[in-house]
């Protein structure tokens, strides 16, 4: 894979994230019907968001050699196949430990639409649909109107992408950003629902019960002593991945473990740039958000759980992603508002940010060439 082509099929990927996020951004277009009403587009403006989304993953091209995603026309073939005892041994405890079949609501999902055709794609349609729904559903509720600025969310679109290849993982990430929005209406029961959901998908979303364990207990004051809780909760969770380092390896999970040596730091920088900014700038921030802390404490958590991260549940640094992406939002706009006197380096600092963000983007996708992301080919 050449640095060109990669260069080339990012910028197509940046081109759809702008789109997106124009969509569905809260800049309502309007038209003026007669001199006293408007007709608000802003309901069609995100069910076309939701439209582009699902052409984009559904109708890629998917290959036996990895193309349009690794594990992609695995999940197909098992699609392909999935039997109702396939579903039946899902929900049996020997599962868990020695994975004879994908988890359960994977495969009711997969074996639901199995029942109704053959066609892959329209088996992706529902499980793209759901992880775009998900997606719009949190721009749609964290955006703030007119903030200045939304260029570090441009990067949301890598989350989609990597879903192609780990549509398991994508769909219980998917769960985790629904629980986060409940969580943002205090609808904390829903939140414990949709978690528990995700781990039906996927087995390792078990671990964001803890991020709701540190939700309920510090929700209403992260901000005193935020530094000493930050160290007691990383080496809290150290003890504990350790404790389920021993556990997954002695279940078929066990292909999951990481020695220290054998992850990339790459992924995990920005968890760790970005709580040292958030400490940095904590007096600002806890100004700025008004005592919403939802945001800060799903960054605090990708930060303390970089343990579970490094050794066992790798996947951990995409469920809070758009999370994340909407604190370095507030931080941008911090140091936008707070600390640059003049337009002309505003100017500046935005080109900035954004050379930073696209650069990032096209450097992951270099990364991921393991994944297949590129080039991107329609089915069609």
């Amino acid at each position: 894979m050449s640095f060109t082509t990669v260069c080339f099929t990012g910028i197509f990927y940046w081109v759809i994230a702008h789109i997106i996020l124009s969509l569905t951004r809260n800049d309502k277009i309007t038209i003026k019907i007669n001199s006293c009403s408007k007709c608000s587009f802003y309901r069609f403006q995100l069910v076309l968001a939701f439209i582009i989304l699902c052409v984009f993953s559904t109708f890629r091209l998917v290959t036996s050699d990895g193309t349009g995603g690794t594990d992609a026309y695995t999940y197909i073939l098992n699609f392909l196949s999935v039997t109702p005892q396939e579903f039946f041994k899902s929900i049996t405890l020997d599962n868990i430990f020695h994975k004879t079949t994908f988890e359960p609501l994977y495969t009711l999902l997969a074996l639901a639409v199995r029942q109704i055709t053959s066609d892959y794609h329209v088996f992706f349609a529902v499980a793209y649909g759901f992880i775009s729904f998900s997606i719009i559903l949190c721009l749609k509720t964290f955006i703030v109107k007119n903030q200045n600025g939304y260029i570090p969310l441009l990067y949301f679109i890598y989350l989609l992408l990597i879903t192609f290849n780990i549509l398991r993982t994508g769909l219980a990430v998917s769960w985790v950003l629904l629980a986060i929005v409940k969580l943002s209406k205090n609808k904390n029961l829903s939140a414990v629902l949709c978690v528990a959901i995700g781990i039906l998908f996927h087995y390792s979303t078990v671990v964001f019960l803890l991020f709701l364990f540190l939700y309920f207990i510090f929700r209403k004051n992260i901000w005193e002593h935020i530094f000493i809780k930050t160290i007691v909760c990383l080496a809290a969770c150290y003890f504990l991945s350790m404790i389920s380092r021993s556990f997954i390896a002695e279940t078929s999970y066990s292909g999951y473990l990481r020695d220290f040596d054998e992850v990339s730091i790459w992924g995990r920088l920005p968890i760790v740039l970005l709580w040292l900014c958030v400490l940095l700038l904590h007096k600002q921030l806890k100004e700025k958000l008004q005592g919403n802390t939802l945001l800060i404490l799903c960054c605090m958590f990708d930060f303390v759980a970089l343990p579970f991260n490094f050794i066992s549940f790798w996947r951990m640094q995409y469920y809070f992603l758009i999370p994340r992406l909407f604190m370095w939002n507030e931080l941008v706009d911090i140091v936008d508002q707070q600390y640059l006197k003049n337009d002309v380096t505003r100017v500046i600092f935005k080109i900035l940010v954004y050379a930073l963000f696209f650069s990032w983007f096209i450097f992951r996708l270099y990364r991921s060439d393991g994944s297949n992301l590129v080039p991107y080919q329609f089915s069609f």
